[in-house]
């Protein structure tokens, strides 16, 4: 009797798919942020303790752009008070989130960045794996007072056809510094669209 019911709750959209962002609750935000399909914390599994945690966001997919907005228009305002998102960032996103990936990393600072070494690691190490090929960063925003997250851009080459998107990154600063992400491509969809 009560089967339609649990078949109900079974198939329910997600809360990202039923609700505007402006009525998504902080604990909501805070899951889309952290454990979605646009967001996970890499896990090293390499026989040395105390790694750091790092997350990453597919930051140029539209949940992930709802998200850190309301983040941003939801924090206390101070005098002075940082955007939450670097104001360069924002600018490129105008211009350029259709012809690229970003991805947004946690886990280091802009002291981190300033080391010259870390960055240029950083630079030639970082790489989005599509199918069989692979494909260098095209550029970063370092972190800043007004924004926490390294963002690494990527070009924008994956299709509904594809299977998977793995991102191996360098982070500056992190224990260890070498981290692998993975996302579905068949779980990134919102809105009957593919949002990377």
């Amino acid at each position: 009797m009560h089967l339609p019911w649990l078949a109900l709750l079974w198939f329910a959209a997600p809360f990202w798919e039923s609700k505007p962002p402006a009525e998504w609750t902080h604990v909501e935000l805070a899951r889309l942020l952290n454990d979605s399909p646009w967001a996970q914390t890499t896990v090293y599994d390499g026989r040395m303790g105390g790694a750091s945690p790092v997350r990453v966001l597919l930051a140029t997919a539209q949940p992930m752009r709802d998200a850190e907005e309301q983040k941003r228009l939801r924090s206390p305002k101070r005098a002075g008070a940082p955007l939450g998102i670097d104001e360069d960032y924002r600018e490129f996103l105008r211009y350029e989130a259709a012809r690229h990936i970003v991805i947004a990393v946690s886990g280091t600072t802009a002291e981190a960045m300033s080391n010259g070494d870390e960055t240029r690691a950083m630079e030639n190490e970082c790489v989005m794996k599509v199918g069989r090929k692979k494909y260098k960063m095209t550029g970063h925003f370092p972190p800043s007072s007004g924004d926490a997250y390294l963002r690494l851009v990527f070009p924008r080459v994956v299709t509904d056809s594809d299977k998977e998107i793995v991102f191996e990154i360098y982070v500056p600063g992190a224990v260890p510094p070498y981290r692998e992400a993975q996302f579905k491509v068949r779980e990134l969809y919102y809105k009957g669209k593919l949002e990377i």
